[in-house]
């Protein structure tokens, strides 16, 4: 016989449900009509995280490009597109941003340190570093020239 759910109870449940009828979150135990005790495994769990981020990744859209306009592009036009309208790209290109603040703070911060008589690093790191952001930042906007040609 089930029993009435109780308050507090940590299992997830619908308005009158019954304790033999609440659904068991997510790696929480559980036991089916023969007594077996099952468990979904932690792999299970980040498998499909790991391929809801994937998917996520590879999601995106390009602004202002609809898909009756893309109609007429080249196959290498549509896969540049595809890759720059991804939110894995847009991901990219926040991380470069953030790594070229950082190294503008670094340069700051060593030049203070110069200005006040400190012993001076140099800055040749930083300026292989700027550079190298520099590079890609061109060819992003290259590959977005490409892309949004009209």
């Amino acid at each position: 016989a089930s029993l009435p759910l109780q308050a507090g109870t940590p299992a997830m449940a619908t308005k009158g449900a019954t304790v033999g009828e609440i659904s068991q979150p997510s790696g929480a135990m559980s036991t089916n009509k023969s007594g077996d005790s099952n468990k979904l495994s932690l792999w299970n769990v980040a498998e499909t995280s790991c391929k809801e981020l994937v998917s996520f990744l590879y999601l995106g859209e390009l602004d202002g490009i609809t898909d009756r306009q893309q109609q007429c592009w080249s196959k290498p036009r549509k896969r540049v597109a595809k890759l720059i309208g991804s939110n894995f790209f847009s991901f990219l290109i926040t991380l470069l941003v953030i790594a070229s603040v950082v190294i503008v703070i670094i340069d700051a911060d060593r030049r203070a340190k110069c200005a006040y008589g400190h012993e001076c690093l140099g800055f040749a790191d930083l300026r292989l570093l700027d550079g190298i952001i520099l590079v890609i930042y061109t060819i992003e906007i290259m590959v977005r020239l490409y892309v949004y040609q009209m």
